[in-house]
C-alpha cells in the first residue's frame, strides 16, 4: 500500500529524530498543529510547507515527501567501494582517452582497443 503524505512526513521526522515541537521548531512554525493535521491526513503539504522543509532539511528529497516516489534522502553516503570503483573506470576511461589521441595525432598505428 502506497504511503500518504502525512505517513511521510512522520518517516522524514523520525529520521531526523525529532518530536513533533522540535520538528515544528525547526520548520519555523509556531507549534505543531499544522503538522498534526498532515500527519491524520486532513492537510496535504503545501508549496509554503515544502519550502520549509527544504530549508530545514536541505537533504530531504521533496519530490517523495510529496509523492512516494524515489528515496526520502537526497545524500546518501557513498560506501568506499564505490569510491574504489568509480576511479578505477576513470583510469580505464583516461587510458581510452589517451590511446585515441594518439591516433588522432596521426602518431598511433595501433588500433584503439576497447
Amino acid at each position: 500500500m502506497e504511503s500518504t503524505q502525512g505517513e511521510r512526513l512522520n518517516e522524514l521526522r523520525l529520521a531526523k529524530n525529532k518530536s513533533w515541537n522540535k520538528f515544528a521548531r525547526d520548520l519555523e512554525l509556531g507549534g505543531p498543529a499544522t503538522l498534526y493535521l498532515i500527519r491524520d491526513n486532513k492537510r496535504e503539504i503545501s508549496p509554503e510547507m515544502t519550502g520549509r522543509i527544504k530549508k530545514a532539511y536541505s537533504d530531504c528529497n521533496t519530490h517523495w515527501l510529496l509523492t512516494g516516489e524515489g528515496e526520502m534522502l537526497l545524500n546518501e553516503k557513498i560506501e568506499q567501494n564505490d569510491i574504489s570503483e568509480i576511479k578505477s573506470e576513470l583510469a580505464e576511461i583516461k587510458d581510452l582517452l589517451q590511446q585515441c589521441l594518439e591516433v588522432l595525432k596521426g602518431g598511433g598505428e595501433k588500433a584503439v582497443s576497447g
